[in-house]
């Protein structure tokens, strides 16, 4: 299981920073939806709950992995509403992973027409095409497309702990205990 393990899937930093993203994007989009008449009061509330557990549980496995104190697990949310708040985050990050790497070949294929059409299709010429439509190495579409491959990235990898038995939060607490009987064997 563990040599199936998606990308970033032990980067927990990387996956802290993704879960409070999805807390902060629910917290500041959901109120809209609501307004909308898109999601109901109780479907939002019950949705930033369940991304809030999430983010916490990351939170604690990333502070008792680098050997600080903890704060109480989260039991706010059950694990099936955390994986589906997962499952959600994973399936939006897909589409727009999708809708970039369109994007991206959109304005890929439209570079290289333009070199065709000049016949100028040398590697050269298609450097300076990018150049200029990236003046500065701003990454204009490749830049977004990257930003939601690592997104779509840590989601799936979120979502494949959520599923791992035993979990991450098992490991991060196991270590914290032995260190702890450590230190106090290494006091006495």
């Amino acid at each position: 299981m563990i040599g199936d393990a998606p990308l970033y899937a032990f980067d927990h930093d990387r996956l802290l920073k993704a879960a409070a993203r999805v807390v902060a994007e629910r917290e500041a989009g959901y109120p809209q939806l609501v307004t909308e008449g898109k999601l109901t009061e109780q479907a939002a509330a019950d949705g930033i709950r369940a991304a809030r557990a999430i983010a916490a549980d990351w939170q604690r496995i990333v502070d008792l992995g680098a050997g600080r104190a903890a704060e109480p697990l989260d039991n706010s949310a059950t694990r099936e509403e955390k994986r589906a708040v997962l499952v959600h985050v994973a399936g939006r990050c897909q589409r727009k992973l999708q809708a970039t790497r369109d994007a991206l070949h959109r304005a890929l294929n439209d570079d290289c027409l333009r070199a065709i059409e000049a016949d100028v299709m040398t590697r050269e010429a298609l450097h300076e095409a990018w150049k200029r439509r990236w003046p500065g190495y701003d990454l204009g579409e490749i830049g977004l497309f990257l930003a939601a491959e690592q997104r779509a990235w840590a989601a799936d990898a979120m979502l494949w702990h959520i599923d791992l038995t035993p979990s991450a939060m098992f490991y991060a607490e196991l270590n914290a205990e032995w260190r702890a009987g450590r230190r106090a064997s290494e006091a006495a």
